[in-house]
């Protein structure tokens, strides 16, 4: 009998994302563009793409808001 396997979706940690966000949000409000630039290379680079894509994506839902 062969076995199933349940592929459980990634889900981000929410406290790791939202600190990020935070962080970038600041040095956007700071005119920072650059440095947020590093900052987003820096979390894709550390905490890896899935993470990276979440606060991209709660970075552009902030910005639909406004």
């Amino acid at each position: 009998m062969s076995e199933l396997h349940v592929v459980r979706p990634f889900v981000p940690d929410v406290a790791r994302c939202m600190v990020h966000f935070n962080a970038v949000m600041r040095l956007l409000l700071d005119r920072d563009t650059t440095a947020a630039d590093l900052y987003l290379t820096g979390v894709k680079a550390d905490d890896g793409e899935q993470v990276y894509a979440t606060v991209m994506r709660m970075l552009a839902a902030a910005h639909d808001e406004s």
